[in-house]
């Protein structure tokens, strides 16, 4: 149970496999993997944008740009995953949303500001 208070919880962690005996004051950084998710839509939280009540991202679809909204799921390791809105291998921008509009054109460099989507 997650003490609401300070955010932290009681776990009974399990230390093995090393050749060195545990000492008093030693301390440990751990992941504490509570789900995992396979075949999902990734992308770099930067590519997100938020506002307000409403998720979304730029897709490129012809040369053209397109906000589209989006559901998200988890965060980790600077990525988020897209429960909802986007499909594999649509075309996102990861940099310079600010002053992009939609309908706005664009042109793809390889390798710039977008980012093919693969699950």
């Amino acid at each position: 149970v997650i003490d609401a208070a300070t955010g932290t919880f009681r776990v009974t962690v399990e230390i093995g496999g090393g050749d060195k005996p545990l000492k008093p004051g030693m301390f440990a950084r751990i992941d504490v993997v509570h789900d995992t998710r396979s075949d999902v839509l990734l992308v770099p939280t930067q590519a997100v944008i938020a506002e307000d009540s409403r998720t979304s991202v730029f897709v490129i679809r012809d040369g053209v740009a397109e906000r589209r909204d989006v559901r998200v799921g988890y965060r980790d390791n600077g990525r988020v995953e897209i429960a909802a809105g986007l499909a594999d291998g649509d075309i996102v921008v990861v940099t310079g949303q600010a002053a992009l509009r939609n309908d706005s054109q664009v042109q793809v460099i390889e390798g710039s500001t977008a980012q093919e989507i693969a699950s």
